[in-house]
């Protein structure tokens, strides 16, 4: 009986063996088959600008040193396809998001001009974010003259810094920057 039971048990182990083995080819072969199913979709090429790259594009709301602060969110829209070679990387129209840096009216006679600086927070290019190391080159904008009761005028000390919406600027990349082509 002891015989039996002993090759009873052998019988059992065998055939435990035997379904782990299976199961071990199954899972192998759901990988294989997997990894030749993604290799079967090609993937995007991917487009490649170099640091020193510039961008063209254009304010799209109003700032000002007396109504906004560091911090705000600033939007822009790229005015010009950008190139990698014959291929448009970032087309025209996209859009960016920019945060101000420095922002600082004019304060005394002393001051010849005032402060803006913008940081790019992002670019959304077909759908998809990317954070580029940019600068954005010295903005445009104008001083506008502040009364103590809020009326406007040219001759005042505190001036504002007006960035009116349409204010071309400049974007170069200080880092390359790779972008999914579309």
């Amino acid at each position: 009986m002891a015989r039996l039971l002993h090759v009873g048990l052998c019988a059992v182990a065998l055939l435990a063996c035997d379904s782990n083995r299976g199961e071990t080819a199954h899972l192998r072969d759901s990988a294989r088959a997997a990894s030749a199913a993604k290799a079967a979709v090609p993937e995007r090429p991917m487009y490649t600008l170099a640091a020193g790259t510039t961008i063209k594009a254009s304010i799209q709301s109003a700032v000002s040193s007396r109504s906004n602060v560091v911090g705000d969110r600033v939007n822009a829209i790229v005015s010009l396809n950008v190139m990698d070679g014959a291929h448009v990387a970032i087309p025209g129209g996209t859009a960016v998001a920019l945060t101000i840096a420095q922002l600082r009216s004019a304060r005394t006679p002393a001051d010849a001009d005032g402060t803006i600086v913008l940081d790019v927070t992002s670019l959304t290019v077909n759908g998809a974010p990317y954070t580029p190391g940019a600068t954005v080159a010295p903005v445009p904008h104008t001083l506008k003259g502040r009364a103590a009761d809020g009326a406007t005028n040219a001759l005042q000390t505190d001036r504002d810094v007006i960035v009116t919406p349409g204010t071309p600027i400049t974007i170069t990349l200080t880092h390359p920057l790779k972008i999914a082509a579309s």
